[in-house]
């Protein structure tokens, strides 16, 4: 877990390259955490999407460019 003043972001890293749905069982268990602004799953596929309840699963090239960019909170 990340943290920026009061926000958290809870991250998953995965070594697969396919997708796989139980790779967000934790950061949907996680959901109701008090300051918790992102849930984010990284692994090393190629697409970059949000889950219907709204967790992101990124390549870790998005998410090495986020961090750049500084938007990994917004």
């Amino acid at each position: 877990m990340l943290r920026r003043d009061h926000r958290h972001a809870a991250i998953e890293v995965k070594a697969a390259e396919r997708y796989n749905s139980a790779f967000v069982k934790g950061l949907r268990a996680a959901a109701d955490l008090p300051g918790l602004a992102r849930r984010i799953v990284i692994y090393r596929g190629r697409r970059a999407f949000r889950t219907e309840d709204g967790i992101d699963v990124w390549p870790l090239e998005t998410f090495h460019q986020a961090l750049r960019d500084g938007e990994l909170w917004s």
